[in-house]
């Protein structure tokens, strides 16, 4: 105990106890869940059949990860194209496939493939 001060009783040290935990939990901010969840994602693109089924999907042949990163998201376009160009799969509407994953959400423009499909994969 510092020199010169009095021993508190029970009560004020309950009270200043109580006035230390609220201004600890004032100062703590909150993230938004969402933005959270959609920084911790990879995508994976899938050749697969028309129905998109799971089974379709290997995982030992379309192993390449891409993040949410601009020159990601690039990579990932670059390698949609080359699938079309093969003729492995085809573009439903190529300006809608090329927004979502440029720019929106990747795993959206699995809607607008014919034998493909973009799976989003939670990663920390």
């Amino acid at each position: 105990m510092p020199r010169g001060r009095k021993p508190k009783n029970p009560a004020e040290q309950t009270a200043e106890k109580k006035v230390r935990e609220k201004k600890t939990t004032v100062a703590k901010v909150k993230k938004d869940p969402a933005a959270e969840m959609a920084k911790k994602n990879i995508y994976v693109f899938f050749n697969c059949d028309e129905e998109k089924s799971h089974d379709s999907m290997n995982i030992f042949y379309n192993h390449t990860a891409y993040k949410s990163t601009a020159s990601s998201r690039k990579a990932l376009w670059n390698k949609l194209q080359d699938e079309e160009k093969e003729g492995r799969i085809q573009f439903l509407d190529k300006e809608a496939v090329s927004k979502a994953v440029l720019f929106g959400d990747p795993q959206e423009a699995s809607q607008f493939l014919k034998f493909g499909a973009i799976e989003a994969i939670p990663c920390e």
